[in-house]
C-alpha cells in the first residue's frame, strides 16, 4: 500500500510540473511592427541571414489574393523551418493601411520582424527581380548570397509553396564559428 501511495504521489507532482509549463510562442509577444525596408536594405538582410533558403513574400491588405495566401505562406515556412528557411514578409500598404496590415499580422500570428516597403517603387522592384512588374502577390526564393533562384506572381497555396521548396536546391545551413 506504502509503494501504491509513493507511486501516486510522485505522479501527481509530476504532471504538476508538466501542467505549469507554459507552451512555446510561435513568435515573441507583443505587437506586430512593420519595419522600413527599401529594395537594396532587403537584399542586404537576406545575404546577412545566410539562410539557405529565404522565402519573401510581398503582400498588401487591399489585395485580396494576397491575404487569401498569407495562412499558406506561413504554414509552409513553419513546416520548412527546420530545414533552415528563412521568412521575410513585406508589406506595401500605404501609411493609412499599416493599423490594419499589423492587425491581420497579429492575427495569423506572424514570425517578426515584419517589412513595409519604403522608397520608389521602381527601386524596390528592381532590387527584388529586375524581371517583376511589380503584381502583388509576390513570392522570391533567394539563396544565402543573394541571388533569386525563384519567383512567383500571384496566389500560392500550400501545395504550389510545396513544390517550389521541394524542387529548390537547398545550400547547407551555415555553420556557426565557435
Amino acid at each position: 500500500m506504502t509503494r501504491w501511495a509513493l507511486v501516486l504521489a510522485s505522479g501527481l507532482a509530476l504532471s504538476a510540473c508538466v501542467a505549469s509549463t507554459p507552451p512555446a510562442p510561435t513568435r515573441p509577444a507583443g505587437p506586430v511592427t512593420l519595419t522600413p525596408v527599401d529594395g537594396p536594405g532587403l537584399m542586404r538582410l537576406i545575404r546577412a541571414r545566410k539562410a539557405p533558403l529565404t522565402l519573401v513574400n510581398v503582400w498588401a491588405t487591399w489585395c485580396a489574393p494576397c491575404v487569401a495566401e498569407l495562412p499558406d505562406v506561413l504554414a509552409t515556412a513553419r513546416e520548412y523551418a527546420p530545414k533552415g528557411l528563412a521568412l521575410v514578409l513585406v508589406s506595401t500598404d500605404a501609411p493609412a493601411a499599416q493599423p490594419e496590415a499589423r492587425a491581420l499580422l497579429e492575427s495569423l500570428q506572424a514570425p517578426l520582424p515584419t517589412y513595409v516597403k519604403e522608397g520608389s517603387d521602381e527601386a524596390f522592384i528592381t532590387a527584388l527581380h529586375p524581371e517583376w512588374n511589380g503584381t502583388l502577390p509576390a513570392t522570391f526564393l533567394y539563396a544565402p548570397d543573394g541571388a533569386c533562384v525563384g519567383y512567383f506572381e500571384g496566389e500560392l497555396d500550400r501545395d504550389a509553396l510545396h513544390e517550389i521548396l521541394s524542387a529548390a536546391e537547398w545550400s547547407a545551413a551555415p555553420e556557426e564559428s565557435p
